[in-house]
């Protein structure tokens, strides 16, 4: 087992690569783990000799010559900025963070205001997605969630951390949303926060959160990173998403379901 680091862009799913990998690093021997408030200790527990698993939010730069030194695996979990968003404000909702005046939309907005600290966290995700080298394995929440298994598979192999495939996939069942939150992912439901959030589990939660304007300003702020990672190529998104939640269509489907209600009533009472 090399010597592990961890970044995860906040509210990017660490909950399902975290328990497992710890679970499994222990098992291998590593008894020296320290989070984002600890890089000291992980400069300790190196000189001191001491195999070392060190989970961050902060950029590469913090990591000094650790970053070059083939003794050490750096793993790299991003996700869909638009359902970071989401995950961010719940979470300062959920903890009593946010101006308890304030809407969820308002709240985005807030947000996505240049001078926002939210940019900050997609400048460190970005110097983590620029080191292409043999020491860096970069991952997406989305990828993960296609086969969590098969994905955890990838990061035990490149770290060096042995588990059977059944001891494997033991562990993901143990710590899986479901059985940590006693629901399918996509159900509504209490948000759970130990040291990870759970909240629903689920990819594209955005479009069930943002407005046409939340929609319009996230791709005027960040598009550029959405374009960087994949995730848009011209906006079309936000100019459809802004079109869907008009004011007009949004009159229009609450007319249709008032209707569609008016006909269940009407043909209850034959």
């Amino acid at each position: 087992m090399k010597h592990v680091v961890f970044y995860n862009l906040p509210n990017a799913g660490a909950s399902i690569v975290m328990p497992v990998l710890e679970e499994f690093a222990k098992a291998a021997g590593c008894e020296f783990f320290s989070g984002p408030s600890e890089l000291e200790k992980l400069n300790t527990d190196v000189a001191d000799g001491k195999r070392a698993f060190h989970w961050t939010h902060s950029g590469p730069e913090l990591f000094g010559d650790f970053v070059m030194r083939d003794d050490f695996r750096f793993i790299c979990l991003t996700r869909d900025p638009r359902d970071v968003l989401v995950s961010h404000v719940k979470d300062a909702i959920h903890r009593g963070l946010c101006d308890e005046d304030k809407t969820e939309t308002e709240l985005y907005l807030e947000y996505v205001e240049t001078e926002s600290d939210f940019f900050d966290l997609f400048d460190d995700a970005n110097s983590w997605r620029a080191l292409e080298q043999a020491n860096v394995l970069h991952l997406t929440f989305e990828e993960l969630k296609r086969n969590i298994p098969v994905g955890l598979r990838r990061i035990l192999d490149f770290a060096e951390v042995p588990a059977t495939d059944a001891a494997l996939q033991e562990s993901c069942a143990r710590h899986s949303f479901e059985n940590v939150t006693q629901r399918r992912c996509g159900q509504m439901g209490e948000t759970v926060r130990t040291q990870y959030l759970f909240r629903k589990g689920i990819s594209g939660d955005w479009a069930n959160q943002f407005d046409g304007d939340v929609a319009l300003k996230f791709h005027e702020e960040l598009g550029g990173v959405m374009r960087q990672w994949n995730y848009e190529r011209d906006g079309e998104w936000a100019r459809t998403h802004a079109r869907y939640k008009s004011a007009a269509r949004n009159t229009a489907r609450e007319k249709l379901g008032d209707l569609l209600n008016k006909r269940t009533l009407n043909t209850a009472q034959v």
